[in-house]
């Protein structure tokens, strides 16, 4: 559990699509945020919040690189290149 900023460590990515900074865990090296350079929100990993998050999901991103082994539902949702410019609704 993050409980201070001194374990948070923020590691460039200038060569990504995005200039983005990700933040991780200093102690375990978990990756918890993901910023891009040119956006003053910070994206969190889902998979770090406790339960019950209530959050739904709005798309799905990278889709194309999933196995063959791998089934989407059809469930009406933006994936991959429907996403590009996609706002999350925020409530």
């Amino acid at each position: 559990m993050l409980t201070e900023g001194s374990a948070l460590r923020w590691v460039s990515s200038p060569d990504s699509d995005r200039h983005a900074e990700r933040g991780f865990c200093g102690e375990c090296g978990s990756s918890l945020f993901w910023q891009p350079r040119d956006k003053d929100r910070i994206s969190i990993a889902v998979g770090t919040l406790d339960r019950p998050t209530e959050l739904r999901i709005a798309g799905h991103w990278y889709a194309h690189q999933g196995g063959d082994y791998d089934e989407l539902p059809e469930d009406g949702l933006p994936r991959d290149a429907e996403l590009a410019g996609f706002e999350i609704p925020w409530r």
